[in-house]
């Protein structure tokens, strides 16, 4: 079989059922967050003879596609695949820097990788089908223990797309957090595998954090989710991102809200239609959410 790989890079043009709230300090956990301190993917006494492997393995599914493992985030099965014994891996993948980034003392892109793999009865290694490379996607360097963009997690959903067809979600976390001030989203992603390809084919918010925008240097929290339901005009289901709650926190801990910062802005459901022409789903304009759509009036639409 011949496996696709997708890469996206920055300025591509699509869009995201509901993830655990964070109930945290968010500004506290990007302090004690435990991202990998050294890039390069090297085997601890704690992994398991399987575990190294397997790393190698994924590491040399990397390098073939110009790209370099820095860590593996999440992996897990997924019970709604078209193919059996199959499983998602999420990770922070690397590559040198283009000259414009390597100039300011920057010398490699990190961006999240998704592997889709099935397990077989014939070999030891797995049988790889999909792979895509997030690089429209900076994430932090993994050296800065306050890293806030990073890969974040794997959510199976499940999430229905057609009758017979179901997507995977993938979650990484976004935005820039400063001392007084700042803004991360839950980014999700549905991932959708086809013809020996994997691509994302949704994109939008799950969660939103402004540091210390509510009274008593207080944070708002607003948790959306995402479900799909049949379309009237076209096989493909309808993906609407809904508002679920909001809550604030500081030290002391979390107290749910009727709504604080950031409530309005993402209060209205917004339902996004596949379009066949991109064979993915976009926002009203036809566009891909984007990194450089944070913040911007175009995010939220």
């Amino acid at each position: 079989m011949v496996v696709g790989v997708v890469i996206l890079e920055t300025g591509c043009a699509g869009k995201p059922s509901s993830l655990p709230s964070h109930k945290s300090e968010v500004a506290e956990e990007r302090k004690t967050e435990t991202l990998p301190q050294n890039p390069a993917p090297a085997s601890s006494p704690s992994e398991s003879n399987g575990d190294v492997l397997f790393t190698r393995w994924a590491a040399s599914q990397l390098t073939a596609n110009n790209a370099e493992l820095v860590s593996i985030t999440d992996k897990r099965a997924w019970p709604f695949a078209s193919q059996p014994n199959t499983s998602i891996v999420l990770g922070l993948a690397k590559r040198d820097a283009d000259a414009e980034l390597a100039k300011y003392g920057t010398p490699f892109e990190y961006f999240p990788f998704v592997l889709l793999i099935q397990m077989t009865e014939e070999s030891a290694s797995p049988k790889l089908l999909g792979i895509a490379l997030r690089t429209d996607l900076f994430m932090g360097d993994p050296r800065n223990r306050y890293a806030d963009r990073h890969p974040k997690g794997i959510d199976v959903g499940p999430f229905q797309i057609k009758h017979d067809e179901y997507a995977f979600g993938i979650t990484v976390v976004e935005g820039s957090l400063g001392n007084k001030s700042g803004i991360l989203f839950d980014l999700m992603g549905l991932y959708r595998y086809q013809n020996g390809e994997l691509r994302e084919i949704y994109r939008d918010a799950v969660w939103v954090f402004s540091k210390y925008s509510e009274p008593d240097s207080r944070s708002c929290n607003v948790e959306l989710e995402v479900s799909t339901q049949p379309s009237n005009e076209s096989e493909f289901y309808l993906i609407r991102r809904k508002y679920k709650s909001s809550y604030v926190e500081d030290w002391r801990g979390t107290k749910p809200v009727d709504s604080c910062a950031l409530t309005s802005v993402f209060r209205q459901d917004y339902t996004q239609s596949w379009i066949p022409q991109k064979e993915m789903y976009l926002d009203h304009d036809g566009l891909f959410l984007s990194e450089n759509d944070l913040g911007t009036g175009r995010f939220p639409r």
